[in-house]
């Protein structure tokens, strides 16, 4: 498969964030990351246009899933929502971070996800 050069450096730009959003989530808080996504959807939403032709959710969890299979580590789902938020944020799209919770089997299990208009990253949906 072919891809256009917005997608590489789309691709580019996950692998190098998962490893960061990782490093993050270990020197800070969830609040901290929480914050200085929220002054990034902020800034951008001034300054910038989306892309004439943007990425959905959805391409970029697919993104994402490619970044993963090369990788030497599995990002957990809150890392790539975030990766995923940032990276629209960036574009000037308003994303909505979620994380949901629930007993099943006994264990609790947790779940990070995006949104964006309405569209959600159905591709990275696992429980954890």
């Amino acid at each position: 498969m072919t891809r256009s050069p917005h997608e590489l450096l789309s691709l580019c730009q996950v692998a190098v964030l998962l490893p960061l959003a990782e490093a993050s989530l270990r020197l800070w808080s969830f609040q901290t990351i929480l914050h200085a996504l929220e002054r990034r959807c902020a800034r951008a939403q001034q300054t910038l246009k989306p892309l004439s032709a943007p990425e959905t959710v959805t391409d970029l969890a697919r993104l994402i899933e490619l970044a993963d299979r090369h990788s030497v580590f599995r990002p957990s789902c809150l890392r790539q929502a975030l990766v995923v938020a940032w990276l629209l944020s960036g574009r000037g799209i308003a994303p909505m971070l979620h994380i949901g919770v629930a007993q099943a089997e006994g264990r609790l299990r947790a779940h990070a996800w995006v949104e964006s208009n309405g569209q959600t990253d159905a591709a990275l949906v696992v429980l954890e």
